[in-house]
């Protein structure tokens, strides 16, 4: 009952924080706490990092640095019947190098992957028996964060000497960037007991159709973006400040800049073909997001939104997850971050918006 009454005391905070008024994009909307939960069994051995639905099908990638044989385990939906497991570590054709899942992609019969030790853009077909190759190329420079449809992809490119960031789109099938846009990222000295080059206010990247979004994670502001079939952008709404907060400075500071604790908003998220799920603290101290009492109760503060940037619900799950959204069967699907215990469950909570 105690642990109860802490989770709703600690997502009244939040609610709170993101209410109106607060240090939210200055919208309001309902907010709902999804405080029950069912759970699908797992019997596989791994720790899994990225979680994704295609269709009836909801895919898990396992972390190789855990010492996993297997890097991709398909489950059935709705009853999570186990699939198949395929992929393994290596540096063949057919192997996978610290494969990360796009957050969506268009086709409910195929995913994205990008293979970061081999530097490559790949695309497969799947079904319930398994997945095959279907498009492998180079990523060019650009590092890819998100596929928006079967052929554009969405990343970034870090300037070290200019110390810029720029978000571009990429063609994968004919090559080369199609267009770009500024970031309100910057590049600056840190002082974490030790001396670092590091970017500050991280851009997430999100995308699907041809719908993309871009959102910060020190920074009150999100972006939606319109793609066209060239891989052009087009900024549809702008939500929050056009401004970065004047004490983490400018790239052309040469004093450190020392971080003990930062106000943070959008981390990550999951995008579907009608909206985008992401993670909101709109502002909470990163000392309340992850205080030293491991055993504190977490949450994880969901923002959803269309994709011509109306806020339509806030959702709070009672935890700390990665998750993906099955919005045909109203459910989060979702992975606790790994504490180090063995994986047994993924967990589903049913939503309305």
């Amino acid at each position: 009952m105690k642990n109860t009454f802490t989770l709703l005391l600690s997502a009244a905070l939040l609610i709170s924080a993101c209410g109106s008024g607060g240090k939210n994009t200055g919208e309001s909307a309902e907010t709902t706490v999804l405080t029950e939960k069912d759970s699908i069994a797992v019997n596989q051995i791994l720790v899994p990092r990225d979680i994704m639905v295609k269709g009836d099908i909801l895919l898990l990638v396992a972390d190789h640095h855990n010492g996993a044989d297997t890097l991709f385990y398909a489950y059935g939906l709705p009853d999570g019947k186990f699939l198949f497991g395929q992929g393994v570590t290596g540096q063949g054709p057919d192997d996978f190098n610290m494969p990360i899942l796009f957050s969506n992609a268009q086709s409910d019969t195929s995913f994205c992957a990008y293979n970061v030790g081999q530097d490559r853009i790949n695309s497969y077909a799947l079904d319930s028996n398994g997945f095959s190759l279907l498009t492998s190329v180079k990523s060019r420079k650009v590092l890819p964060r998100t596929a928006v449809n079967d052929s554009i992809v969405f990343g970034d490119i870090s300037n070290w000497r200019a110390k810029t960031i720029g978000i571009y789109t990429e063609n994968i099938k004919s090559g080369g960037k199609t267009d770009s846009i500024p970031t309100f990222s910057i590049m600056r000295e840190l002082e974490y007991g030790y001396s670092l080059c590091a970017i500050v206010n991280i851009s997430r990247l999100f995308g699907c159709g041809n719908k993309a979004a871009v959102a910060y994670q020190l920074m009150n502001r999100i972006e939606f973006y319109d793609i066209s079939p060239d891989g052009k952008m087009t900024l549809v709404k702008a939500v929050g400040t056009d401004k970065l907060d004047p004490k983490y400075g400018s790239p052309n500071d040469k004093d450190k800049l020392v971080l003990n604790s930062v106000e943070k908003y959008f981390e990550g998220g999951y995008a579907t073909r009608d909206h985008l799920y992401v993670v909101n603290y709109c502002g909470t101290s990163s000392k309340d997001i992850y205080p030293e009492n491991k055993n504190a109760p977490k949450t994880t503060p969901i923002d959803v939104y269309t994709w011509d940037g109306q806020l339509v619900k806030r959702l709070v799950l009672p935890g700390e997850y990665n998750f993906a959204v099955d919005e045909k069967r109203h459910t989060i699907y979702a992975i606790e971050s790994w504490s180090g215990e063995d994986f047994t469950k993924i967990y589903s909570f049913r939503y309305k918006l």
